[in-house]
């Protein structure tokens, strides 16, 4: 894959002398880059393209071509690929910048098809088809149909969208954003994300990948090169198209809990990568991965020249889940009054008022270098008539250098933007147009920085399904039945010593009944009980439940009725499987029964997982706040987290499993009260 990006010999098939073409402006754009290595322009309507001579086929060429850039008819693509297959020496790389395939209906599909054959048949590397094209700025090769606007620098883009690669371009010189290597995917017929992302993983000029993906191949290969990559190199991931409906319809909470959004942020985060929320949030991500190291620890000191940027600086701050305001100690409050003003302010934020000039940014910014424990300075400059903006840039480039901690500079407005940018781009360094931009970039630097690289430790030994439960799964397919009577649920989760309330079936002779009672509708028919009538609670007495019964057997008279003991009340909370097409299994745990919908409290496990990775994510959630009120404990949970983590690894046949409510309790086991499981 190294000559797609490093080629030292190119061929343009579909090359032309009309500079509106394609093939026209793929040509330009390496000649007016100053592309050092061959060109081999194939076109038969040409002898000659400006002074480069024109072959009517690559089989004139005569000579190893490192990398095919192919700009011609859909139609004719495969025909000229496996022509250059063919060849005595052969060319196993090409860009497919032609569109007109899989993205244009059944036809074109049918030609991304053959295309694919034929790279499995001669073992080809092909980029696209049905993309921007490929650009290395430090070889001088932009084999793409974009402009030559680009910096070179330290980013690596795959991106699945060639619009917005060119939108990254054009933002590359305000935004001083540089880049090693890009690749414009397309329609990924052949290399995908994760063959380019382990390609990048070993590039050393990349420092920092940014992804744009429309969709996720192989899901599970994705995860294990997106964690071996983000141990060594940050890795942002923006994700687009996940507000589409749903090809099927949601049968339980946990599948709609679990949607795509949420399940491709755990696998990303999971990973070691950084989820991008929007666009703006990966372009900030780059800046500042590519700007500054990572950092030690999440306490922020902010210095501003404007009490009001201060304020909302502070806000963003206390308002974030990870980063805390630096607090002085009254050692530390002395010295920062040998460089501040009196009318300013010593405690964080560090107001050093309207009229600060160089110097006290330059003394401020040497003071906090002595001062443990800062994770990073956000240094803010709003451009008053007084205010030198490119000398407090010089400041923050000298502060840089000599502290342990990086100075993030935010200096607000479009005209101070420009002129700190001018200052930083020489030194690698990137400003920040607003407080919020700022304080979310830091933000994902510190949770990147502390991230413990647990995946591969995570590796439980399973047993096989147990014979009798996969008995009762083969019965139930052979009933076209896509879903467990609530009996055949209970076998299930018992067989992995999980609690289920004493349950029977209307009719069952000699059974001794504890009142009170729940009577329920079980059938795979009915799927949501409580919004079709099919749950009655709280029947104290025989009066009660023969009347409740002969209800149910008038609204339901094809359905089996079930009685189960009430349970008592405790904390309700709903736990599931969902089998990801992509990512494969997914747990579920939020809060449940009535509260499930309302307030969306919720965390994911991909697997494989293990107790570390359930545990760290429990302490660090809102649920762990609860679970301490109500003084559970929250082994119990992760106990149970980990008995359905043992049900998904073991049963490959579970599309969903649906518990919901599981009541937890103080002082006694946790009791499953409704089950839902769908093949």
């Amino acid at each position: 894959m190294d000559k797609i990006f490093n080629p030292k010999s190119i061929a343009i098939i579909g090359a032309s002398a009309k500079k509106d073409s394609i093939g026209g402006i793929v040509l330009r754009n390496l000649l007016d880059l100053g592309y050092t290595g061959k060109i081999y322009s194939i076109n038969p309507k040409y002898k000659k393209i400006g002074k480069l001579d024109c072959y009517s086929s690559i089989r004139e060429v005569g000579t190893v071509v490192d990398l095919a850039i192919v700009v011609i008819p859909a139609k004719i693509v495969s025909q000229v690929i496996e022509e250059a297959a063919q060849l005595k020496k052969p060319v196993s790389n090409f860009v497919v910048i032609s569109a007109g395939f899989k993205e244009a209906g059944a036809v074109g599909e049918k030609l991304e098809d053959e295309m694919v054959s034929l790279a499995n048949k001669y073992s080809l590397n092909i980029v696209g088809p049905n993309c921007l094209g490929i650009v290395n700025p430090w070889e001088k090769v932009n084999a793409s149909f974009s402009k030559n606007n680009f910096e070179k620098g330290k980013i690596g883009l795959i991106m699945q969208s060639g619009a917005l690669t060119t939108a990254l371009f054009d933002l590359s010189e305000s935004e001083n954003l540089g880049f090693s290597k890009v690749a414009s995917i397309g329609n990924k017929a052949v290399l995908d994300e994760t063959d380019l992302l382990e390609y990048l993983r070993k590039d050393k000029q990349t420092k920092v990948i940014g992804l744009y993906l429309e969709d996720i191949r192989r899901g599970r290969d994705f995860m294990r090169v997106l964690h071996k990559t983000s141990a060594s190199k940050p890795v942002v991931v923006i994700k687009a198209g996940n507000s589409r409906k749903a090809k099927q319809a949601v049968e339980s909470h946990t599948g709609a809990m679990a949607g795509e959004t949420e399940v491709v942020r755990e696998a990303i985060e999971s990973a070691g990568g950084v989820y991008a929320e929007d666009f703006l949030d990966f372009i900030e991500n780059l800046k500042i991965f590519s700007s500054f190291e990572k950092i030690k620890s999440n306490k922020i000191v902010v210095v501003t020249n404007a009490g009001g940027a201060g304020v909302l600086t502070t806000d963003l701050i206390e308002r974030d889940r990870h980063l805390n305001l630096r607090e002085f100690d009254l050692k530390e409050k002395r010295k920062l009054l040998k460089v501040i003003p009196e009318a300013g302010s010593i405690h964080n934020p560090l107001d050093i008022l309207g009229d600060a000039s160089v110097e006290r940014y330059t003394k401020v910014l040497k003071c906090l270098r002595d001062i443990s424990d800062i994770g990073a300075v956000i240094c803010l400059a709003t451009a008053q008539a007084q205010t030198d903006i490119t000398g407090i840039a010089k400041a923050v480039v000298g502060a840089n250098k000599y502290s342990s901690f990086p100075i993030v500079p935010v200096m607000i407005g479009t005209g101070a933007h420009r002129r700190a940018q001018d200052v930083f781009k020489p030194q690698s360094l990137n400003n920040f147009i607003f407080p919020s931009q700022a304080v979310n970039a830091l933000s994902d630097l510190y949770m990147s920085s502390r991230k413990e690289w647990r995946l591969n430790s995570a590796h439980l030994k399973f047993k096989k399904t147990p014979e009798n439960i996969l008995k009762m799964a083969d019965k139930v397919a052979q009933e076209h039945r896509e879903a467990f009577y609530f009996s055949e649920s209970t076998r299930l989760v018992e067989e992995y010593k999980i609690n289920v309330p004493k349950t029977y079936y209307l009719g069952d002779d000699g059974v001794k009944r504890e009142f009170p009672l729940v009577v329920k509708v079980d059938s795979p028919r009915v799927v949501h009980k409580d919004a079709q009538g099919g749950v009655v609670l709280d029947v104290f007495n025989d009066a009660q439940l023969e009347k409740v019964q002969k209800e149910f057997q008038g609204k339901f008279p094809d359905e089996e009725i079930i009685i189960q003991h009430q349970v008592e009340r405790g904390l309700e909370l709903i736990l599931g499987i969902k089998r990801d097409a992509n990512f494969g299994p997914v747990i579920m745990l939020g809060l449940g029964g009535t509260m499930t919908e309302i307030f969306q409290e919720k965390m994911f496990w991909l697997l494989p997982c293990g107790k570390k990775q359930v545990e760290e994510k429990l302490e660090q959630s809102k649920l762990n706040e609860i679970l301490k009120k109500k003084k559970i404990s929250l082994k119990v949970v992760t106990e149970q987290v980990l008995k359905m983590v043992e049900i998904a690894e073991e049963n490959e046949w579970i599309r969903e499993v649906d518990i919901n409510p599981m009541v937890f309790y103080m002082d006694k086991e946790p009791v499953a009260v409704d089950i839902k499981v769908f093949l």
